[in-house]
């Protein structure tokens, strides 16, 4: 049996890669330590807008 959390990680790992390796991209390394935070607080936000509305449907039903 596959533990998920090994394909979760090399998809992680292999989507900063291609968002960092682009033709002519320099980063420093504060800059290339902020692509990541910034995308997974904007999926923590729509993760917490989607809970809000799920939340909100259920109430109403």
């Amino acid at each position: 049996m596959q533990i998920g959390s090994r394909v979760v990680e090399s998809s992680c790992r292999h989507i900063v890669g291609l968002r960092l390796k682009r033709p002519g991209s320099r980063w420093t390394l504060k800059g290339a330590n902020a692509v990541p935070a910034i995308e997974f607080a904007l999926a923590n936000i729509r993760r917490a807008g989607f809970m809000d509305w799920k939340v909100g449907m259920s109430q109403a039903a």
